[in-house]
């Protein structure tokens, strides 16, 4: 488990609010759930700045999708 660090935020009332019903919600600490989000978060842009980075990233993310796309359209079918 990685060292955790103590910082100091300032966060509009009703976003603590929200957060704080989210961690509740889902049995978490506030802590625990902040952790996660700034996790998936950072992992988002570091993945938009790969996409950004490689132009023919963007070209291949889409053709992958628009396949998923006909293979299931095909699979609901029945034209596999």
């Amino acid at each position: 488990m990685e060292r955790t660090k103590k910082i100091t935020l300032s966060v509009e009332e009703t976003v603590l609010q929200q957060a704080r019903a989210a961690a509740e919600r889902e049995g978490l600490s506030l802590s625990a759930w902040v952790t996660r989000t700034m996790r998936r978060e950072a992992l988002i842009a570091e993945s938009a700045a790969v996409v950004a980075a490689e132009p023919r990233m963007r070209e291949l993310i889409d053709e992958h999708r628009a396949a998923n796309r006909q293979a299931l359209s095909r699979a609901l079918d029945g034209t596999t």
